[in-house]
């Protein structure tokens, strides 16, 4: 039997490092995009998150740009997530079970390992991004 474990969100507590690296992807690209509406988008596909949180243009002229600064903006902030409560006796209980493990990351993170070769980063609080308006703008550029 195996099972095959997504690690952001699921192991790991990394929804508001997503949050800040799309928010930060956006306005290097001259998008307003509200870091309360880009949370409401977590969880959509990355292929799907552009249009989503900003809008289809963004998608058209931008999104592969945006997907590409986001992953380099996530990987300067994962380091600062820290695993959620119960994931290390998640790993455990399956790992007493004789159950294998993958761990599901995304893209460039890729791997497969098992539960006893799994470690979380180490954990600390994300700088907090005040949310002021619910609609995507483009500033001027």
């Amino acid at each position: 039997m195996a099972a095959v474990i997504d690690v952001d969100g699921t192991l790991i507590d990394s929804n508001y490092q997503h949050v800040l690296a799309w928010q930060r992807a956006f306005a290097a690209a001259g998008f307003h995009v509200p870091c309360a509406r880009i949370h409401r988008t977590i969880g959509i596909g990355s292929d799907r998150f552009v249009a989503a949180a900003c809008d289809e243009a963004a998608e058209r002229e931008h999104g592969d740009a945006l997907r590409d600064a986001h992953s380099e903006q996530y990987e300067k902030l994962i380091d600062e997530a820290g695993p959620l409560p119960d994931a290390h006796e998640l790993l455990a209980a399956l790992r007493e079970r004789d159950v294998a493990v993958v761990l599901a990351r995304p893209r460039a993170r890729s791997s497969t390992a098992t539960s006893s070769s799994w470690t979380p980063p180490s954990s600390s609080r994300p700088p907090s991004q005040p949310a002021t308006s619910t609609r995507p703008s483009r500033r001027p550029t």
